[in-house]
């Protein structure tokens, strides 16, 4: 049986147990079946599982951002879930922002 597929009957209690290779959590997310990607937690569990693997292998967010699956389309078990990338747009615009407000002040006040 594929490591893959281990991984994913072990997750079938809601929870990964065991520690598979980074190319096992890539493969589980490519290839889960349509109905755990749509009416479980499977794909969120897995990448988050995956997230941990890396980060305790010490590759950090840069090893998660060169994934073969990249963000994917919006909700896809296969990149990011859809939350994680409507987060990081409203945090990346609230900082935009933060970052333009003090130029429009100086701006104003040199009137």
């Amino acid at each position: 049986m594929p490591c893959w597929q281990r991984l994913v009957q072990d997750w079938a209690d809601g929870r990964i147990e065991a520690s598979y290779p980074v190319g096992c959590y890539r493969q589980a997310l490519t290839r889960l079946p349509e109905d755990l990607r749509v009416y479980s937690s499977a794909g969120e569990d897995i990448q988050a599982a995956l997230a941990r693997k890396v980060t305790r292998a010490g590759g950090g967010a840069r090893a998660l951002a060169v994934s073969p699956q990249g963000i994917g389309h919006a909700g896809s078990a296969a990149g990011f879930p859809a939350s994680a990338v409507i987060v990081a747009a409203i945090l990346g615009g609230a900082l935009i922002g933060l970052v333009a407000l003090p130029a429009v002040r100086v701006r104003r006040t040199r009137r």
